[in-house]
């Protein structure tokens, strides 16, 4: 999503909202390098945000994160996993439903 356009690529930014934990800059380096780009230039370009209940991802995250959405040029928008949201907020089935 952030290559530039002239590459087919979108040419903009990524939200990323963890849920567990797993997100690892460290990988997205020799992506960048790869692709010829600037590791830090892509990495400014990622906004991370750390979930750990529904609550906080609905309520305070989205928020926050459509204001930024408004304003810049986002292009993807990943939650790993958003299941996980749901695991620590119901804990049985029977809950769901309400």
């Amino acid at each position: 999503m952030q290559l530039p356009t002239s590459m087919k690529g979108g040419n903009g930014k990524v939200a990323y909202i963890d849920t567990e934990g797993t997100f690892r800059p460290d990988r997205i380096v020799p992506i960048a390098e790869r692709f010829g780009l600037d590791a830090a230039t892509v990495l400014d370009n990622i906004i991370y945000a750390r979930a750990c209940t529904y609550y906080e991802y609905q309520y305070n995250l989205l928020l926050v994160l459509a204001a930024k959405m408004a304003k810049e040029p986002f292009r993807l928008l990943i939650v790993d996993s958003v299941i996980a949201l749901f695991r620590v907020d119901f804990s049985g089935r029977g809950e769901l439903a309400e």
